[in-house]
Parts: structure tokens; sequence; C-alpha cells
């Protein structure tokens, strides 16, 4: 299980839709950054009609470096699933 499941899960939990992509970006980024990650970013898409948030985590100091963690989340059937 990778280090950022818990925290992203515990997170994702604890949202009310409706949100915006920005919004839970910024949710996942600020749990991210709460628990000891604070140079991880969290960037996303987000289809509200299906309540479905496909996520990526980032280094914010370096974005080239590509994204370290890739994830779907499911409101609907709350299934995280790693990419």
């Amino acid at each position: 299980m990778n280090m950022y499941n818990d925290i992203l899960l515990t997170a994702l939990r604890g949202i009310t839709l409706p949100k915006t992509e920005l919004e839970i970006s910024t949710i996942l980024s600020d749990s991210l950054t709460a628990s000891g990650h604070r140079d991880t970013l969290c960037l996303g898409i987000f289809n509200g009609a299906e309540s479905f948030f496909e996520g990526v985590l980032m280094d914010g100091n370096n974005m080239n470096n590509g994204p370290l963690f890739r994830f779907t989340y499911d409101w609907d059937t709350d299934e995280f699933t790693e990419l």
C-alpha cells in the first residue's frame, strides 16, 4: 500500500459533494501538507455528474519530475484505485 493512500482516502471520504475540481484538489493538498508532505500537491479532474475524481500527486518543487502517484476515487461506490 502506498504511503499516500490513507491520507487521500480519509480526506476524500470527508468531502461532501458538490465541490469543484479546485476545491477537491485543495482539500487533498491541505491534507497532505498536514500529514507532513508539504511539498506534495494534488491536481485532478472531476466529473460531478458521475461523482468520479481522477487525481495525481506532484512534487511542488519540481513539476517536471512527473506524477508521484496517480489515483481515482468514486463517491458512489467508495472505490479508491491506484493507477
